[in-house]
């Protein structure tokens, strides 16, 4: 192996070569531009760009050398590799190292070879830039060609180093798209917020998916109305649309809570804000509006005022305290009620302990303490008893509280309410005791005792009840033991039951208590009832009270059988049968006073039966009668015989054990026909058990009457639902006078502000507020006390730290003072400024991709035009220059400055930058006379048809623009067919844009240019793509990506479309869509200027121009023109030599872009001062007049010739003017 193999295999060389990426590529023009150079400028047939391979040579551009590539040993190029700077060998077949190479000894027969090495900026050589002759050169290369030979070898390494930089602008650009296509979800999918961009004149020009979903429109709709669309009608009649722009203008936001309109006509609650949108300059080009539908956070707020308004009148007359103890202190904050509740003075806090030191001791286990509250586990719902320190009296409280935590759950505080239940416990005690002797009433009464209720069931409504409630008793006399819970048809299943539910049903319905008598069937027990309806009759319930008369039923049978037996006995007997439960009989003879008495009623009594018999005084008996009762017994006696007739009475009498008893005397008094008393006969029945037994019947049933008459007011009293929700608010609730003095607040106030209650109440709260939303504040609360209503209010209030805290207010008027409910709004203002940075650094990194975008194409395409130019200089300085070659070289600067321009041109119009002169043409009058020279620009083998209207079809555009983009998509269809097949071009006027990529489509009067190709055809996944800057399916150097942004950028700013339709493998066409003009404003054309040099002799110009060298430039050109000229840097320095003396100049020529004031705005004021002044501006480049054409001035592009900028400067000055003093 040679030692120029081994430097051509170094590993570390082969890497950097790798590098590149250039090997096997295609040619590229660059490239071929500086071997054809190499050639003429070394006067060699053949000029190589050779990179050196492990086993090849492979040859990047060449001339007069068929092969692309040699075998590494036939590579004279190797030898250079090691040798730094130009390699020359006058006679390769005198050369030890390579008389013997085949190319030498063979066709093609080299002779003379000199290389410059392709050097990385690491010194790695790659390669060689070569000349090669057939015939050997003693002499070499002269220093000249050896230098130019060196300086293009550096051109190919600065080509390669672009192409590379290439390569990873595209990687980068990649990974820009994805990021890209990441935000525009991320913006698309935040469809909570409505986001609308506007013009100055507050035109929609922007209209986000959100928009879409809160508002109904579609962007296509919206585009281009204004935005009054969405405000109601009332806020546009008050201005609040202009009102929020000069917000934004002035303060940098307007914002706004208020009623919208939705696409559907319905109304919609929105907060919003208004935002100035500004170019790179500053200056103002429109607004972003942004809106999010708050409507049911509105009508909750608005339903929250009202329920705590409610609260608070209900607190108020409930009695109710609330308190908050902070856990970290031990500091109780307590509401005035509650202050009241524990007979304390009102204050703002409290320690705890002065509340808990109120507590009985006997409660003092109930109640929370400081490790209780620390340990987050105080009793939650308490009752107990305080002494008041204001009156001594002890009270109860009722007590209900939470613990409050921290993120990380530790107990901060512990708040809750309370209450004064001290007469509702009295009445509970009170009620306890009287149910505890009723329960004992209702379990040892002898009557039964139940309540039914009365349910529906397969037998229909009412068609049976339940026992809901029953004494022992009841089930004692019935025999059914577990009576509660079932039903009278699980009793009763034969159809016994239906007159018991037909008594019961007809108490139950009409509400007429009822007694009566009935046999129980299943156990025969006969029954007497007493039932009423429980009340309320809601509740379909019936009381019933019943005794068991079984045996006393019993008796009577017995009794009315015996009367039959011995009916015909005598009175006495009668009586006493009739009676029962004789103790004795008696017989009283009137007439003689004479008293007689049975053995047994002389034994009851301790009498001597002897003595009975014979006769006893009345006296003795009387005496035996109870002191209470002889008054009415003697009244009962007397009143028998004076009448006749029946006699019954009862009363006591003291029997022989000296206890007194009950018994019932009956008789009967006979009288004589004269109605003399004769006698009075009778028995004594013992009636003490049954007096007891009708004494305690009578006390229970009227026990029971009493429970039952108020058995209602009971049960409702126990039933009344007694508990009521508190809770404590969040938000800052406040209670103030007309004058907006705060009357009350609550701790919420604190906690957001951090001052205390005192400080708040007995003031207002002007102190409190920015200085900035003073005055507002003011007019609202005079608003509120004039009646008015505060829905949505808001300002700042300055927190205790000394920060202001933003708060949404709603208010309410009631009996004289305010009623108000503030929110905390910081964290939400916050969070949306947040939202705005975050979208305003997306488009700055979407305006950092399009410069990416175009930093690289547009060094790629200048460094070749530099190329050109710098070789060009370099050959026109050397002094024995032909000169048909200096002509040549001059050429080729002028039209590589043209290609520039043009380049240039481009750029801008894909930019929307450029300052377009539209006027009115015929557009297919315009496609005939560029048809005329398709055929040269296409090739002989593509076939071009031009089909255009008998119509004429008026555009207003720039003519100019208007051909290049013709020119571009006839391009790009050449470059699609391979230069064969067909190109047809049409011109046709249309009444609507179908739908195109995201736009829908519209009507209206177009004009349609269509060029259709039968080219490959574009892949669907690139047909959105093709309009980007630089992006091109082409290979390296056969197109710079521009030809359809160009297409695309004066398609949009001439106010129309360009759409794309492909088939791969049949064709495309571009359509171009632009806005049909009135034919009335075609302008009649003037004749061409001719390229003619103007006397400028005559005529004095003041230049206008920052730049130094442009400005010394522009000024000797005019002088060699014969104009005058006086160059100033500004617009106040011209301003100012204007005042000295403004009659000394004929025009001024001003550049558009300076620092300060600005070539239109000098303009202006020139035209102001000086009217009849004429003024020329000139620029390359200006968003200003990119916006607004030239403001109505002469406009010179830039570049422009010396003959052009005479021209337009002895035009301006030839125009008629008045020469005056300045006029302002």
């Amino acid at each position: 192996m040679t030692a120029p193999e081994d430097a051509a295999r170094d590993p570390a060389r082969l890497a950097a070569l790798e590098r590149y990426g250039i090997l096997d590529t295609q040619a590229e023009q660059g490239f071929d531009d500086v071997v054809l150079l190499a050639s003429r400028i070394c006067a060699t047939p053949v000029a190589l760009v050779s990179l050196v391979a492990g086993d090849r040579q492979w040859f990047k551009a060449r001339v007069g050398f068929d092969p692309c590539e040699t075998p590494l040993s036939q590579s004279v190029c190797a030898h250079a590799l090691g040798q730094p700077g130009l390699l020359v060998i006058p006679d390769l077949t005198a050369d030890p190292r390579t008389r013997d190479n085949t190319l030498v000894t063979g066709e093609p027969r080299l002779r003379f070879y000199a290389g410059a090495r392709l050097e990385t900026p690491e010194g790695m050589p790659l390669g060689t830039l070569c000349v090669i002759d057939g015939t050997p050169r003693p002499e070499g290369l002269t220093p000249e060609q050896a230098d130019s030979l060196q300086a293009l070898a550096r051109q190919v390494m600065a080509q390669m180093e672009l192409r590379r930089s290439a390569a990873a602008r595209e990687d980068a650009l990649r990974r820009v798209r994805v990021a890209d296509n990441r935000h525009r979800q991320i913006l698309d999918s935040a469809i909570d917020y409505a986001m609308v961009t506007l013009d100055l004149d507050a035109r929609i020009t922007g209209w986000s998916a959100g928009a879409e979903a809160i508002l109904g429109w579609s962007e296509a709709e919206m585009r281009g109305r204004p935005a009054h669309v969405f405000f109601t009608e009332e806020d546009v009649a008050a201005g609040i649309p202009e009102r929020e722009m000069k917000g934004a203008r002035e303060r940098g936001r307007g914002n706004d809570e208020r009623w919208h309109l939705r696409k559907d006509g319905s109304r919609f609650f929105a907060s919003g804000e208004m935002m100035p949108l500004q170019a790179d300059d500053g200056s103002l080009v429109g607004y972003l509006k942004i809106l999010r539908d708050r409507t049911s956070r509105h009508l909750a707020g608005k339903a929250l005022a009202e329920s705590e308004a409610r609260l608070r009148q209900a607190q108020a007359a409930g009695g109710v305290g609330l308190f908050t103890v902070d856990i970290a202190d031990n500091v109780l904050t307590p509401t005035p009620e509650f202050c009241r509740l524990y007979g304390l003075p009102e204050q703002a806090s409290y320690p705890a302990t002065a509340f808990e030191r109120l507590v009985l001791h006997e409660d003092a286990h109930l109640i929370s303490t400081a490790e209780t509250r620390r340990e987050g586990g105080p009793p939650r719902d308490v009752e107990y008893r305080i002494r008041r320190p204001d009156t001594g009296e002890i009270r109860w409280i009722a007590r209900k509280g939470e613990i409050e935590r921290d993120a990380s759950g530790r107990p901060v505080r512990f708040s809750g309410v309370a209450r004064d239940v001290t007469e509702q416990r009295q009445a509970r005690d009170a009620l306890a005791v009287s149910e505890e002797r009723y329960r004992t009433l209702f379990d040892t009464i002898d009557e039964g005792f139940c309540v039914i209720r009365f349910v529906d069931g397969p037998h229909g409504p009412f068609g049976d009840y339940v026992h809901v409630e029953a004494n022992p008793a009841f089930e004692h006399h019935l025999g059914i033991p577990g009576v509660v819970g079932r039903t009278l048809r699980d009793i009763i299943p034969d159809g016994g039951a239906d007159g018991w539910l037909k008594i019961y049903g007809d108490v139950l319905r009409s509400g007429e208590p009822v007694r009566f008598q009935r046999e129980f069937a299943p156990n025969g027990r006969h029954l007497e009832v007493a039932a009423h309806r429980v009340e309320p009759a809601s509740r379909r319930e019936v009381a019933v009270l019943f005794t068991d008369i079984t045996a006393r039923r019993s008796a009577e049978a017995a009794l009315r059988a015996s009367e039959a037996v011995v009916r015909e006995n005598v009175q006495r007997v009668q009586l006493a049968l009739a009676a029962g439960a004789i103790i004795g009989t008696w017989f009283w003879d009137l007439p003689s006073d004479r008293f007689t008495v049975d053995e047994a009623f002389a034994c009851a009594f301790g009498l001597d039966p002897a003595l009975g018999r014979e006769g006893i005084p009345l006296a003795q008996i009387v005496a035996t009668v109870h002191p209470d009762d002889r008054a009415g017994l003697a009244e009962a006696i007397n009143e028998a015989i004076a009448r006749g007739g029946a006699y019954a009475h009862q009363y006591r009498t003291r029997r022989a054990d000296g206890n007194y008893y009950w018994l019932e005397a009956n008789g009967r008094v006979e009288h004589a026909p004269d109605g003399t008393p004769l006698s009075f006969p009778g028995v004594l029945l013992d009636v003490d058990e049954r007096r007891a037994v009708e004494a305690e019947r009578d006390r229970v049933a009227a026990d029971l009457r009493t429970l039952n008459d108020t058995l209602a007011a009971q049960v409702a009293e126990r039933t009344k639902e007694r508990d009521r929700i508190w809770q404590v608010s969040q938000d800052m609730l406040g209670v103030a006078d007309a004058n907006g003095i705060w009357v009350s607040i609550n701790p919420a106030w604190q906690r957001i502000l951090g001052w205390d209650y005192h400080d708040i109440v007995g003031k207002s709260s002007e102190w409190l507020e920015h200085p900035d939303d003073r005055e507002k504040t003011r007019a609202e609360v005079a608003h509120l006390a004039a009646g008015g209503l505060t829905l949505a209010f808001e300002n700042r209030f300055r927190a205790r730290d000394g920060g202001y805290r933003t708060l949404s207010w709603t208010a309410v008027p009631v009996d004289g003072l305010l009623y108000c409910v503030s929110r905390d709004v910081t964290l939400e203002k916050e969070r949306a400024a947040t939202l705005l940075q975050a979208e305003e650094a997306l488009r700055q990194s979407q305006k950092l991709e399009a410069v990416g975008q175009l930093t690289g194409g547009v060094a790629h395409d200048f460094n070749n035009l530099l190329t050109v130019i710098k070789s060009s200089t370099d050959l026109l300085k050397r002094p024995d220059l032909a000169d048909d070659r200096r002509v040549r070289y001059i050429s080729a600067i002028s039209d590589t400055v043209d290609r520039a321009a043009k380049l240039t041109g481009q750029l801008l119009a894909f930019a929307r930058r450029q300052a377009l002169r539209p006027e009115v043409f015929d557009a297919g009058r315009s496609v005939k006379a560029i048809g005329e020279m398709m055929g040269t620009l296409t090739g002989a083998r593509i076939a071009v048809s031009i089909r255009v209207g008998d119509e004429p079809c008026h555009i207003n555009a720039d003519p100019s623009q208007f051909d290049t983009a013709l020119v571009n998509m006839a391009v790009n269809a050449r470059d699609a067919m391979g230069g064969e097949g067909r190109l047809d071009i049409s011109v046709e006027a249309v009444s609507f844009v179908p739908a195109m990529r995201a736009h829908p489509a519209y009507a209206g009067d177009f004009v349609r240019i269509a060029l259709a190709d039968t080219g490959s055809g574009i892949p669907a996944e690139q047909v959105d793509r093709i309009f980007e800057p630089f992006f091109t399916t082409k290979g390296v150097g056969q197109g710079t990506g521009l030809g359809l942004s160009q297409v695309f950028g004066f398609a949009k700013q001439s106010g129309g479309e360009v759409m794309v339709e492909s088939v791969v493998g049949r064709g495309t066409t571009f359509t171009l869509y632009l806005p049909r003009a009135d034919k009335g404003a075609v302008a009649e054309e003037e004749p061409a200027p001719v390229d003619a040099v103007v006397d400028g002799r005559g005529t004095c110009v003041l230049v206008v121009e920052d730049n130094r060298d442009v400005g010394s430039f522009s000024t000797q050109t005019l002088q060699e023109l014969g104009y005058g000229t006086h160059w100033v840097a500004n617009g106040d320095e011209a301003l100012a030599t204007l005042a000295e003396k403004s009659d000394t100049y004929d025009v001024v020529f001003s550049d558009v872009v300076m620092p300060g004031m600005n070539g239109v705005e000098l303009g202006r004021e020139v035209r102001r001062l000086y009217p009849g002044l004429p003024v020329v501006l000139t620029s390359g480049y200006s968003h200003v007049l990119a916006q607004e054409s030239d403001h109505g001035f002469e406009l010179l592009q830039k570049p422009y010739s010396v003959e052009a900028l005479s021209r337009i400067l002895q035009r301006a000055a030839s125009k008629p003017r008045r020469r005056r003093q300045a006029t302002g």
